[in-house]
């Protein structure tokens, strides 16, 4: 049902940016180990397999200049 992906660059800065705000308005601790220590951390991306498949599906689309066809969207059944 779903994969684990590791995080691309840009999920990295999304990560970075909420650890960032939950220490500015938590100021915990924890929160600032992990942000001291986050590339030993085991982040991964939990990916349903279904999202991906629209996402490969819409960006396909877009490469060719048109819409996606309901049919890539919801794959077989």
């Amino acid at each position: 049902m779903v994969d684990l992906d590791p995080l691309a660059e840009e999920d990295w800065t999304i990560v970075r940016q909420l650890i960032a705000r939950h220490i500015l308005f938590t100021n915990s601790a924890f929160a600032k180990r992990i942000q001291a220590t986050l590339a030993d951390q085991p982040f991964v991306k939990v990916m349903p397999r279904d999202f991906k498949r629209v996402q490969k599906a819409e960006a396909k689309a877009r490469a060719e200049n048109r819409e996606p066809e309901f049919s890539e969207l919801v794959g077989s059944v």
